[in-house]
């Protein structure tokens, strides 16, 4: 009886980091596409120095949360 409790509560446990996992690796997918999408836009501009520091800022941001 107390091992098929343990076995649930581990298996509850891996899903629940398996879908925080997927939602910080989606947050920060998101967060690096939206960054190439408006660094085209500013490079389209001629503003390499805000595409520049939006890159750098973005990713730093992506590595932080994972």
């Amino acid at each position: 009886m107390k091992r098929d409790a343990y076995r649930v509560l581990q298996v509850t446990e891996t899903v629940i980091y398996l879908f925080a996992g997927f939602l910080i690796a989606a947050g920060a997918a998101v967060l690096l596409l939206s960054t190439l999408v408006e660094g085209v836009h500013h490079l389209l501009e001629g503003d390499y120095g805000e595409v520049a520091l939006a890159l750098l800022d973005r990713v730093l941001l992506a590595l932080m949360q994972t």
